[in-house]
Formats: C-alpha cells, structure tokens, sequence
C-alpha cells in the first residue's frame, strides 16, 4: 500500500492532542464505536510491518489543521487496515471564515497528519449549516476485508419551522489502499430515508436493505436481466391494456417494472385509474420459473395506488417479504369516499394485500358541506387520524424499512409505450427496472424516459 506522509502546518507542541473547545456530548446522543467494535483480523503487529513496508512519503502535499479544532470525543485510537494504528481525527468547520464551511476528517500517525478524507463539498463548503458530529464507526459493511469509515453529521437548514431541528447526514468512505473514495450511491441511498435523529443503527440496518437490493442488482444486471425484459417485450399482446373500442391508449394507462419478492424473476404491472369512484384496475405479470414466457399473477379490479416517487417498504426478515405501502382511494358520490391504507406484498407467487388502516368521511349532515372523517386499525377498532397517518410504521415496528421508487412509463397519446419499437420498449422497461432497483433516482428515469420515448 503506497501510503502518504504529510506534514501538518502547526507548531509540533499544537499537536498534543488535548481536550478541545468543542464538545457535543451532552447536547446530542453521541454514538462512539468501542475499540472491540472495530472489525479486525489481524494482528496490530501483523499490520504495521505490511504498511510500514509500503509507505512512500510524499512531503510535497500538505494539510495544515488547527487542533484546537479538533472534536476529541470523535476521534478515535484505531487499527484502520493496512493503515495500522493511527488516531482517526474529526475537525469542527472554521466558522469565522465562512459560516457554511463543512467539517473536515483526518488520519494521523503520531504527531503527523498522513490522509485528509475526501471532500463531499467543493472547497468543503455546503448550503447547511453544519451542528455536529453524532457518530463515527469503522465497519466492514461490503464483505472485501477492510473497514468502511461511517460518520453521521448534524446540520441544520435554517428554512422554515422545522430548520432549526439538527438533521443526520450519512457520508461512508470505502478504503481502496493508499487512499478513501466517498461512497456516493450508498450514501445517498441511506441519507434519502434517514430519520432526523437517525443513529448508527439505523445506518447497519440501512446498510443491510442496500445490500440485499444490489445483490439483487448485480445477480440480474447480466444476461438474466436482459434476457427477462425481452420477453417480456415479446409478451406485450399479454400484458398490454386494450379496450373494447380498439383504442390502445388512455391518460391513466401506465406500466412498470419490479421485483417485488427479490426472488430474481421480474414483473410488469398493467395499471389504468377510471372513474369518479377513483378504481385502480391492475393486473401483474411475472416472468415464469423456465424464464420463457410470463404468467398472470393478480387480476385486481381495484387496487392500490402508490406515490410513485417514494413509498415506503417494510422488510420482514423472518419470512423475507416485502411490504409495499398504498393507499386505495375511494369516492361515493360527491362527498362521501375513504382511503384504505395496505401493504401489498408478493409470496410464493401469489400477490396479497393486507389492509393496515381506514380512513372515511361523509357529510356533517344533509345541508352541510362539512365533512365528517373517522377512522379505524385493521382490527375495526377507531383510533385518531395522526395514528391512521403513522398506523404502518406502527404495525410494522419491528420490520426494517427503506424507500422504492417505481419507474412508471405511460402510455401517452402520441409515442405511445405499448405500441413503441421492441428496442425502445426494452430500453425504457430497463430504465424502470433501474429506478426499481435504486440504481437510478425517480427524476433520473423522467428525464431519461422521454429522451428514449422520442429518440
């Protein structure tokens, strides 16, 4: 490992590395790793002779750090890799030159900075404004034998009611031997459905949905994913919605991949919205088990509708299914509907839709235009509508959570999807298998989505 030697610009009796002016410990609830919490597998003597051998000095880069910026109870006396033993240094942002400034990491060996970690930030400047640090950990979290460096950082917007309110950004560094690389798209992947107050545990079992989705990812970004969206290209006189007018398109007709179990066997959902009772057709077919045709595997004539963009996903361990969180939308009449909220989830190739809360209204009384809502659990029991709001993060408790998109394609009036070219088809079916998958963002696959629709 070629490993880098800076000098620090500071007086050698600077860095003695003694209590600091910052502190967050009691103002947060700080998350430290212990040193038995530091994965290891050899021995400290094992890794100083292998990265002592390596180094290479290279005094014409230097990195000057303040100590007295220094957040002493984030930083940490570790056996990092084939670093060796080294003290992980956290610095707090020098405010008083720029009030966005952005905290900044270090390696150091003895009285030497030898690695300042990347910068996320040009310049390590942001719009929010940084607050804390709430927890540093060092954990293999992608099985290649060294570990990841987590820091969860606090800041704040300052927009709005709720910009005062510290929120947990996630940044992981994987180490790649002389050096450490931002791991962008995992982080981002946690960070998008990090709760405000979010801890390292909700980073490992972020970590955990991250990896299971891409080992997913990466068993079917071969030939197998290929293979599986051109038949379901080739099926589309099955799947695609027709009607009895011989028309073949509608504003509500839209299509979208999943693999809703992660059993490595895509769908297509055939989904249309009509009516002012606001039902839902959807039928959804799977690639079957020989991987050579699609087989129909619910036929719902009113089904749930999903907010595309986010939707919330409860994972059960136990069972391994997959709860995908909807609303089914109901009117009857001007003023009297309700929403029913429910997981769909798919086992042992059948589709289920479990029912997790109810919310109706009707009119105060005959002349009125007052609505009155009650709701109710799935067991039919009333409860308040800031619990219909939350019933399935309640009910689903003990379940680990994370967020999907659906790439939904729509039929439209002119290029119309069912109806496209077998390559255009299958291009925007894999853009919408992406989007699923969380290889690409939901405003990612619009933007792509038309360009292919009218390239």
């Amino acid at each position: 490992m070629k490993r880098r030697k800076v000098l620090a610009g500071i007086l050698a009796s600077m860095l003695v590395l003694s209590a600091c002016s910052f502190s967050n410990t009691n103002e947060y609830d700080t998350e430290v790793v212990s040193d038995n919490e530091v994965s290891t597998e050899s021995t400290s003597e094992e890794r100083n002779d292998e990265s002592t051998a390596e180094i290479t000095q290279n005094e014409d880069e230097i990195v000057e750090i303040d100590t007295t910026k220094i957040i002493e109870d984030q930083s940490f006396d570790i056996q990092l890799n084939e670093w060796g033993d080294v003290r992980f240094v956290s610095c707090q942002p020098d405010k008083d030159t720029n009030p966005h400034a952005d905290a900044t990491f270090y390696l150091m060996d003895q009285n030497q900075v030898i690695y300042k970690m990347p910068s996320v930030y040009e310049n390590d400047i942001r719009d929010n404004l940084f607050e804390g640090i709430s927890f540093v950990a060092f954990k293999d979290i992608n099985e290649d034998e060294k570990d990841e460096v987590i820091i969860g950082l606090l800041y704040i917007t300052g927009a709005g009611p709720q910009g005062v309110i510290p929120r947990t950004e996630v940044r992981i560094f994987e180490d790649k031997g002389d050096s450490f690389e931002y791991s962008k798209d995992i982080s981002k992947y946690i960070n998008d459905s990090m709760p405000e107050d979010g801890t390292i545990h909700d980073v490992y079992d972020k970590i955990k949905m991250y990896n299971s989705t891409t080992k997913d990812s990466a068993y079917l970004s071969n030939d197998l994913i290929d293979s599986q969206i051109s038949i379901i290209v080739k099926n589309r006189d099955v799947w695609k919605i027709t009607y009895e007018d011989g028309l073949t398109t509608s504003a509500h007709t839209l299509y979208y991949i999943t693999d809703y179990d992660h059993n490595g066997r895509l769908e297509i959902t055939a989904s249309e919205t009509q009516g002012t009772g606001i039902f839902t057709h959807a039928e959804i077919y799977e690639v079957n088990s020989d991987f050579n045709g699609i087989e129909l595997i619910d036929y719902n004539g009113d089904a749930p509708e999903f907010e595309y963009k986010k939707i919330k996903v409860f994972y059960n361990e136990a069972d391994q299914t997959y709860m995908y969180i909807g609303t089914n939308h109901g009117k009857s009449g001007a003023s009297w509907g309700g929403n029913i909220k429910c997981a769909l989830y798919l086992e042992n190739g059948v589709i289920h839709y479990d029912e997790i809360a109810v919310e109706e209204y009707q009119p105060k009384d005959d002349d009125s235009d007052e609505l009155v809502f009650s709701y109710t659990d799935n067991f039919g029991n009333a409860i308040t509508e800031e619990q219909f709001e939350t019933a399935e993060d309640e009910l689903y408790e003990s379940y680990d959570q994370q967020e999907v998109s659906f790439g939904v394609i729509y039929n439209e009036y002119e290029n119309v999807f069912q109806e496209l070219p077998d390559d255009i088809m299958a291009q925007m079916l894999m853009k919408s298998y992406e989007t699923f998958s969380g290889l690409i963002s939901y405003d990612e696959f619009n933007e792509v989505e038309e360009k292919i629709r009218t390239s």
